[in-house]
């Protein structure tokens, strides 16, 4: 891994399509993610199951990981519901980025909640 470690902060597409992920290999993935955010993450066509997408969709929602525009995820053994709800916190995160992207911008002073 040291001889890619100078190219990690130009990664932006990582395809793993069809290698036989597992829910293990995307716990791995998740514990030393090779960047925070991508634009595409690729995991069709593995072998993931409901736990693994939950944890997926846990890292989304911890910002561990953050995916920008791709998330393909059809062809592993999750169910539909599992696959959607990794969607929706992958959606919910990339709302999430832009929202404090855009407050960064305009050099608004964040909102702060009283109670």
């Amino acid at each position: 891994m040291p001889l890619l470690a100078p190219y990690l902060p130009h990664l932006h597409k990582l395809v793993l399509a069809g290698n036989a992920i597992t829910a293990n290999g995307v716990r791995s993935l998740i514990a030393h993610p090779p960047v925070r955010s991508l634009v595409l993450l690729d995991l069709a066509e593995n072998a993931i199951d409901d736990g693994g997408l939950e944890a997926l969709a846990d890292a989304f929602t911890s910002n561990t990981l953050r995916v920008s525009e791709d998330l393909p995820l059809q062809g592993n053994p999750a169910s539909e519901q599992a696959q959607e709800a990794a969607q929706r916190a992958a959606k919910k995160a990339r709302k999430k980025a832009a929202a404090a992207a855009a407050e960064a911008t305009s050099g608004a002073a964040p909102a702060v909640a009283v109670a």
